[in-house]
């Protein structure tokens, strides 16, 4: 009995350390598979424009098809260092030209122009006696507005200073 046990022991052992030459006969010659119905999601951080796949889900393929690269977008989500700022209580200025006076800004149509600030929410909240939620992460801004806003952050450096 214990040499039975012991036997069936070295075949399972045996099995998972080489797989393929305990496989069916069929199976024993074909190349192994790519898991490209696998994926990790492709975001887009809306404050910086960098893909990431970080708090990105994983996409598996109803059919088990290949999934192309072009196929993982998965829309935007914060990109860690932007998360981490967002959470410690900062909201980003993203410097945008509007197209039309007076309009709601979509993220879709901004013409971004690179520029980006992070400011405390509290003052964000008191420089524009404003309130913004706090699950609003960014907000866009005219370019001159945050022109503004450096020139004022280097006279107040500046002053401190002194």
């Amino acid at each position: 009995m214990a040499r039975a046990v012991i036997e069936l022991f070295g075949v399972l052992t045996g099995f998972l350390l080489n797989p393929k030459q305990h496989a069916h006969p069929i199976y024993k010659n074909q190349p192994e598979k790519n898991m490209s119905h696998v994926a990790m999601q492709t975001l887009v951080c809306p404050v910086c424009g960098k893909e990431h796949h970080h708090n990105a889900a994983i996409l598996l393929h109803k059919q088990l098809k290949d999934i192309k690269p072009e196929n993982t977008y998965g829309g935007f989500g914060l990109c860690e260092k932007d998360e981490g700022l967002f959470m410690d209580g900062y909201i980003a200025l993203i410097a945008a030209i509007p197209h039309h006076e007076g309009d709601t800004l979509k993220m879709e149509d901004a013409s971004r122009t690179g520029k980006i600030c992070h400011l405390h929410r509290t003052v964000f909240n008191n420089m524009f006696d404003t309130e913004v939620s706090r699950e609003t992460p960014f907000v866009f801004i005219e370019p001159d507005a945050l022109d503004l806003l450096e020139e004022k952050a280097k006279s107040a450096n500046e002053y401190e200073k002194e």
